[in-house]
């Protein structure tokens, strides 16, 4: 309540407009360095253990 009174008031909703668009790009590379992680897991091992990423390896 106080950043409404403070004069700040459209600073603070411009900066609630875009914040979705930097977490959904923080959850796309996310998600992809995962997938390269995996794919250079199997390189060394031999082995695609994408279970292990997904449920517990974040």
């Amino acid at each position: 309540m106080v950043l409404i009174y403070s004069g700040k008031t459209l600073y603070v909703f411009i900066r609630i407009a875009f914040l979705p668009f930097g977490i959904g790009g923080l959850f796309t590379l996310m998600m992809s360095m995962t997938a390269d992680v995996i794919d250079l897991d199997e390189l060394k091992t031999g082995k695609r253990r994408e279970t292990m990423r997904y449920t517990g390896g974040w």
